[in-house]
C-alpha cells in the first residue's frame, strides 16, 4: 500500500523516537482492517526478535496491543540472512526491494525507542486518528501475488 503520506503524518505528529513503532502499529491496524474484510483470523508478520529498535520484546509487545487479531511470527527466531533466504525461496524478496518514497529512513530517529510505552503510542494514534487512517490505507491496497513454480 502507498504508505508515504501516512509516514509523513506520523513524523509530523511528534512521534520522535516512537515513529517507527507508531508506523508498524498503523501497518498492523491496516492489516487487521484487510483481514476482517477478507474474513481472516490472524495476521502474519516477518518480525524477528532482536536487540534494537522495533525488534525488542518490549516493542513487539507494544505492537501486539495495536490489534485484536492474533499476530503470528514464523520468522521470530531467524536472523536477517535467513529471512532474506526465505523471502527469496517464496519469491517475495523482489517486492520488499522495490524503491519507493515511503522507506523507513523517512522516520528513522537518531535514537530509536527500544522500550516503547503503550500509553504514549496510543496518544500518538489519537492525534493521527489511526483507526480512520487504517481504513483509508486499506482502501488503497495493491495486491501482489508471488508466482510459484519453476525458477
Amino acid at each position: 500500500m502507498p504508505f508515504g503520506k501516512a509516514q509523513q503524518q506520523i513524523k509530523s505528529s511528534g512521534a520522535d523516537r516512537l515513529a517507527v513503532i507508531a508506523q508498524r502499529r498503523l501497518m498492523l491496524r491496516t492489516g487487521e482492517v484487510l483481514a476482517r474484510r477478507l474474513r481472516g483470523s490472524a495476521l502474519i508478520t516477518g518480525d524477528a526478535l532482536g536487540q534494537v529498535s522495533s525488534q525488542t520484546l518490549t516493542n513487539i509487545t507494544a505492537l501486539d496491543d495495536a490489534v485484536e487479531l492474533p499476530i503470528l511470527r514464523p520468522l521470530v527466531g531467524m536472523d536477517k540472512i535467513e529471512i532474506m533466504d526465505q523471502a527469496r525461496r517464496v519469491r517475495t524478496l523482489s517486492i520488499s526491494e522495490l524503491p519507493d518514497e515511503d522507506c523507513c529512513t523517512m522516520l528513522a530517529p537518531r535514537r530509536a525507542e527500544t522500550k516503547a510505552k503503550i500509553d504514549d503510542l496510543r496518544q500518538i494514534e489519537k492525534r493521527l486518528d489511526a483507526a480512520d487512517l487504517a481504513d483509508q490505507l486499506a482502501d488503497s491496497v495493491q495486491e501482489h501475488r508471488p508466482v510459484y513454480g519453476s525458477a
